[in-house]
């Protein structure tokens, strides 16, 4: 052994130099001895952990591999998947398929040794998937240790046909591997699910097949085991010569007993079925004596309850009717207790595949995170209802402003064609209308150029017209006044009235409906105003007192507005008049 052990090391350190990444000797060692004495693996690891520390991404990634096959391998629990989980992503990204299947395996181990089953089965799946079973360098070995793992998880919940889709699978990949031994090992499995589920012509094949094997290879314990688990199956279908010839192969080649016939501890049931063949031989000493033997070895409720029903059995062959009654009466309670311990078993078994506090965290901080994301899309949700909600009463006012100007538009444009009609009518009698025609020449040019105003306004919209306002030459000859606190004299007034109508028809109308009730100051103030000048703006430019700005603005907004406010009120208002 210890021969093959150095030629494998050094056809594994041969291999190493001819490949690109030369890893440090120790880490090749140490897998190496990972498949023959995983214990020294980890010995060797964990020398060499401070060096990793300071070693290349590569390096360390190959460590924590090594590190977690070889505690696998050594029945050591792995109590955390973060660095796994790291070495799963940088072989999915670097390794060959091998190396990525590995990793997903050993991250599958982590999780199973956590209690999760579900991610175990993930990762397990996904080593499955890594596995490049077309490629000519697929390791079947390790895909058959997958498989085995899965169907170990499946038997764990129960789930049996699963299971045999496992081992079959696992099976299949041992032969093509050219493990013919782990082949057999796993074949075995179906034994025990078959006698469980009451198929045990299709146990005994399987045993049978397994022991002509084990006999060809020369493998005589394996045979001999395999002899006492078949002879179980021949009691059961009452073959009793083929089962008396198994049992003494399995007696005597097992290596399972002493030499006085007692068999190694934990497999006392035994001598039950030794006591059941007796009793199809109708050698009932013999069979009473086997099953007081597994009452007093087999201290565990399942053989108690074995030693009991072979006792109940006995003595009703017998006839002994009381002696049959009260051993199944012991039976009968002893399956009670065996159905609670079994009902306390499951749980145990289903809270070690599931670690519900660990499960609970990890769906409390992805519910957080979903949350979260959920919280994100409403509220970009909302502020795209908002925006969209502004931007359509921001669209529909500008549509009611430009609306309005097209309503006056056509206005104008009717009483222009009623007064030229009308205009029309007179000239007929020129001599005698002839004041009032040239009256009528008078409303239509002022028509005309009101028509010319509204006109600009509807094809140049209103932000258009305020800053062509505020670029006029009158607008900024106004502003410099206002800036210098100068009065206006009568030719700015003037100017004033001009920048007004050009540019603002609408509150030229506005101001006009209001000219009876405003005076002369309160008009002026009402077009600074509009033309975004300040009251202390106006004071200066009018030769006011703020606090006569102001009372003249309480005035305005009470006329106008029918309402009380500060001259702030009134600019805000007036702004909004176009």
């Amino acid at each position: 052994m210890r021969k093959a052990m150095v030629f494998n090391l050094l056809l594994v350190l041969t291999l190493l130099a001819c490949t690109g990444h030369h890893y440090p000797t120790q880490l090749v060692v140490a897998d190496s001895l990972c498949a023959v004495n995983p214990d020294s693996a980890l010995h060797l690891l964990k020398q060499y952990k401070d060096s990793i520390q300071t070693a290349s991404t590569a390096d360390r990634m190959y460590y924590h591999l090594l590190l977690a096959d070889a505690m696998n391998k050594a029945y050591v629990d792995m109590s955390t998947d973060s660095i796994l989980k790291e070495v799963a992503d940088y072989y999915d990204r670097h390794g060959s398929a091998n190396e990525q299947m590995r990793a997903h395996y050993l991250l599958g181990c982590a999780y199973r040794d956590m209690g999760e089953a579900p991610m175990a089965l993930q990762c397990y799946q996904d080593a499955v998937d890594k596995a490049d079973i077309l490629g000519a360098n697929c390791n079947y070995s390790l895909l058959s240790k997958v498989y085995a793992q899965m169907g170990e998880l499946f038997y764990l919940q129960n789930l049996v046909s699963e299971q045999v889709q496992m081992i079959h699978h696992s099976i299949n990949c041992s032969l093509i591997a050219g493990d013919t031994l782990a082949a057999m090992y796993n074949y075995e499995q179906l034994c025990g699910i078959y006698e469980h589920s009451g198929k045990i012509d299709s146990a005994l094949y399987v045993a049978d097949s397994i022991l002509n094997w084990y006999k060809t290879h020369n493998y005589v314990e394996d045979a001999a085991i395999t002899q006492g688990r078949a002879s179980v199956f021949h009691i059961l279908l009452s073959q009793t010569e083929k089962a008396r010839k198994k049992m003494t192969e399995y007696e005597i080649h097992s290596g399972l007993f002493d030499k006085d016939g007692n068999i190694s501890k934990g497999r006392e049931v035994y001598y039950y079925y030794k006591g059941l063949l007796h009793l199809q031989e109708n050698n009932y000493d013999s069979a009473e004596y086997f099953f007081r033997k597994e009452l007093k070895k087999g201290t565990d409720i399942n053989n108690q309850i074995a030693g009991f029903k072979g006792l109940a059995k006995l003595f009703e062959i017998k006839h002994k009717s009381d002696s049959a009654v009260k051993y199944y009466r012991y039976a009968y309670n002893m399956n009670d207790s065996a159905y609670a311990q079994l009902a306390t078993q499951d749980i145990e078994r289903i809270k070690a595949l599931y670690n519900y506090s660990r499960s609970q965290n990890i769906a409390k901080v992805k519910s957080e995170e979903a949350n979260r994301e959920r919280s994100k899309r409403l509220s970009i949700v909302a502020v795209f209802s908002i925006l969209t909600i502004f931007c359509v009463l921001l669209i529909y006012y500008l549509y009611r402003k430009g609306r309005n100007g097209i309503v006056k538009y056509k206005s104008c444009v009717n009483e222009l064609r009623k007064i030229r009609e009308e205009k029309n009518a007179l000239s007929k009698h020129e001599e005698e209308y002839e004041q009032l025609i040239k009256q009528k020449d008078k409303e239509i040019l002022k028509l005309e150029l009101r028509m010319k105003k509204y006109g600009k306004q509807i094809y140049f919209n209103t932000a258009v017209a305020e800053r062509s306002l505020k670029s006029s030459s009158t607008y900024k000859l106004l502003e410099g006044k206002a800036v210098k606190g100068q009065l206006l004299n009568d030719e700015d007034k003037h100017f004033l009235e001009i920048l007004i109508k050009e540019y603002l028809p609408g509150f030229d109308d506005f101001i006009g409906t209001f000219s009876p009730r405003l005076k002369p100051k309160e008009q002026l103030i009402c077009m600074l105003f509009r033309l975004h000048f300040k009251a202390v703006d106006i004071s200066g430019m009018l030769g006011l007192s703020k606090s006569q700005v102001s009372q003249v603005s309480r005035e305005i907004l009470r006329k106008v507005f029918e309402t009380d406010g500060s001259s702030k009120e009134l600019y805000a208002r007036l702004s909004k008049v176009y």
